[in-house]
């Protein structure tokens, strides 16, 4: 009886066993190490790109994880690396599942960027030898060095005579103008040549009058600056004059005579010419004669009326002008000239200009319709 209980209790646990192994074997996941691939292929990049990394892993919900053997070379941000420095070095990447982790690598190299040049110059440069006058010159724009950067690797530097190089730095040492050449490495094309040019700072004129007008007998002492202003040196500034209505003494201009002339300033190689005139100031004396009113320079006169006044012109220095010497134009009237008088009329008003081409002076009248 004892036995026939035993086994009743026996054989359903062991079917019970065999089922809920059944059902492990069914339900539960499987370790699936071996199962899950995980590769990426070796890349080469270009210094100073950016690429996304490309790899492949069976299982599409792994969570993937990257790390660069050499952050100096490749630098990762995400699923982006960066190309830092020229050089060689592995990534490696890591795939996780619920139940298992995979991990490869892959080789990166890094090149050269070949579509760049080889430093940061331009094609010219302008460099300039400054001396003890100018201790200031550098402030003004004037350089005496400039400083590059290597875009790449250079294999070799052939420079001129007109300047120095000492790690990224050229520096003028003489006058004149020549080429630096900078060599790509063997198998790259890319060499670069710098034009190079050194000037001397000098000192040059400025605020010089293109033009002066003055009157007989003035003296006019000629208007110029010696740039740049903290120049120490000694600048010796020339002046000549051409015509018979000036001359010079001592940095001044004289006016002798009416007429035109010109004086000549210059400073080393720069020169600037002075135009000048020379103008005899007119007196008049302006009477009505008939059918209109004076007062000062103003005429005032009945629309389209017949009218005449007299006009008699001096010099400063109460020297005549022959009236015969004068020219007239108007605007807006008729006139009609005589001996000393002058026949005119007007609808609106308008304006009798005297001018005298020997004493270079104006003489400005305006007629008013009333």
């Amino acid at each position: 009886m004892k036995r026939k209980t035993i086994l009743a209790f026996i054989i359903p646990t062991i079917f019970v066993c065999l089922a809920a192994v059944v059902l492990c074997a069914v339900f539960i996941p499987k370790d699936n190490k071996e199962n899950m691939t995980l590769a990426a292929d070796d890349v080469t990049i270009v210094c100073g790109e950016s690429k996304e990394i490309n790899y492949y892993c069976s299982d599409e919900n792994a969570e993937i994880s990257f790390e660069s053997y050499n952050e100096k070379i490749i630098s990762i941000a995400g699923n982006v690396m960066t190309a830092n420095k020229v050089g060689s070095t592995s990534i490696r990447v890591k795939a996780k599942s619920a139940n298992a982790a995979v991990y490869s690598s892959f080789k990166v190299t890094v090149k050269e960027d070949t579509s760049k040049p080889l430093t940061s110059l331009p094609s010219e440069i302008t460099l300039y030898l400054i001396d003890k006058n100018f201790n200031d010159a550098k402030a003004d724009g004037f350089i005496r060095e400039i400083t590059f950067v290597r875009n790449r690797a250079i294999a070799s530097i052939t420079t001129c005579k007109q300047v120095k190089i000492s790690g990224n730095t050229i520096t003028a040492s003489k006058l004149g103008s020549g080429e630096i050449v900078f060599k790509a490495p063997e198998g790259e094309s890319g060499n670069q040549i710098v034009k190079v040019n050194v000037l001397a700072v000098e000192a040059r004129l400025a605020g010089v009058p293109s033009t002066i007008t003055m009157n007989p007998n003035d003296k006019v002492k000629i208007d110029y600056q010696i740039l740049p202003s903290y120049y120490t040196g000694d600048a010796v500034v020339n002046f000549t004059s051409d015509g018979n209505c000036v001359n010079l003494e001592d940095g001044c201009i004289n006016a002798k005579s009416s007429g035109e002339g010109s004086i000549s300033v210059s400073l080393g190689d720069q020169t600037y010419t002075i135009g000048v005139q020379v103008v005899t100031q007119i007196k008049f004396v302006l009477t009505a004669v008939d059918n209109c009113t004076i007062d000062g320079n103003n005429i005032y006169v009945s629309s389209n009326a017949e009218a005449c006044f007299m006009l008699e012109l001096y010099t400063l220095d109460d020297r005549n002008i022959a009236f015969s010497s004068v020219e007239i134009s108007t605007d807006g009237v008729k006139i009609e000239r005589e001996v000393n008088n002058v026949n005119f009329s007007s609808a609106n008003g308008g304006v009798i200009v005297i001018y005298s081409p020997t004493l270079l002076s104006y003489v400005y009248f305006y007629v008013h319709v009333c």
